[in-house]
């Protein structure tokens, strides 16, 4: 559901560090590559989905979004304001239109808080000068009707309430300040499949009738399909390629985004015999990337300059909107 306007949240040449070493002058000797040189743009009530393997760097990608956590360098764009120019009451104020759903929404939920508590906790934050109680009170049960929850799940705690249920609570505390862009963090990830298509219907819900932007953040490829608008798809802390749906599923150009869909599982027999792909080795540590292409010590069709040269992210064949970062792919 791209639109032709222009885009809500640009990411430009976003990088983060951690060092994780330091020598007996408290000086760095180890820094951990968490994110580098990311870059990407969503659009209006489109949901884009970030994949890759654990430890990729997504879910650092999306504190570094909403300003969580300090970049070291790069810009974000929303609604073409550089968040990090803000300054604190700036962010404070533009909270109401990012938000997040974190993976496990009992960790996200303060387990002292009923139900009712945390939905109005943003509400009393941020609206408390234009709210009054009953107000209040109103829109948590709007919110709850919302997420297709009973208003008797208000008067209990976290634990009193299944997976799912919590889950629709932290979107239903997501959805308290009108949010134009939420993030879901593998939102569906640790819910049984029955519940997840219930969540992700009810994302599909809210993408439709309000609008809301989604960077969906995920590593369940059935899942994205289904989600999805745009795919961005992410190695060792970079975008090796960026999408439509239907051209990653269809036409991968990067091997690592071909290796990525043969090793999804398919349910139908016909299509067992398809093309198998095998990446040697394990996913380098972030503390020891590569030179050149990080991707090169697994790539089954590296050549020796893809240790020597850095690939850009730039349009394939698949058209503008088809971004791939590799040297190999014919552009």
């Amino acid at each position: 559901m791209q639109s032709t306007e222009a885009s809500l949240l640009k990411v430009e040449n976003l990088s983060k560090e951690f060092v994780v070493e330091k020598n007996f002058f408290g000086k760095s000797t180890k820094t951990l590559k968490a994110v580098s040189d990311l870059s990407f743009e969503l659009y209006q009530g489109e949901c884009l989905a970030l994949v890759g393997e654990s430890g990729c760097g997504k879910s650092t990608s999306a504190r570094l979004i909403l300003n969580l956590i300090r970049a070291n360098s790069g810009k974000v764009f929303f609604e073409g304001k550089n968040i990090f120019d803000l300054n604190k009451n700036e962010m404070r104020e533009l909270r109401q239109e990012m938000q997040m759903v974190f993976q496990n929404p009992y960790s996200s939920l303060d387990p002292r808080y009923k139900i009712f508590d945390s939905i109005a906790e943003p509400l009393l934050v941020h609206k408390k000068n234009e709210l009054d109680a009953a107000a209040i009170k109103a829109r948590v049960k709007e919110l709850i009707g919302l997420v297709e929850l009973d208003e008797s799940i208000l008067e209990k705690y976290p634990h009193q309430c299944s997976g799912g249920q919590n889950q629709r609570v932290s979107i239903a505390r997501a959805l308290a300040l009108e949010p134009k862009f939420i993030i879901a963090d593998e939102a569906v990830s640790a819910l049984d499949v029955a519940v997840q298509w219930k969540i992700l219907e009810l994302i599909k819900k809210l993408q439709r009738e309000m609008g809301i932007s989604f960077l969906f953040i995920a590593h369940d490829l059935a899942v994205v399909k289904y989600i999805a608008d745009r795919v961005a798809v992410m190695y060792l802390g970079q975008i090796a390629e960026i999408a439509s749906k239907e051209e990653i599923f269809a036409n991968p150009r990067h091997p690592y985004t071909k290796a990525l869909l043969a090793s999804a599982p398919v349910a139908d027999p016909r299509q067992r015999d398809r093309e198998k792909i095998f990446l040697e080795g394990e996913i380098p540590k972030p503390t020891e990337i590569p030179s050149g292409c990080s991707f090169h010590t697994r790539c089954p069709i590296a050549e020796p300059r893809c240790s020597q040269e850095s690939p850009e992210l730039k349009s394939s064949r698949g058209g503008k909107q088809h971004l791939v970062s590799c040297l190999l792919v014919d552009y």
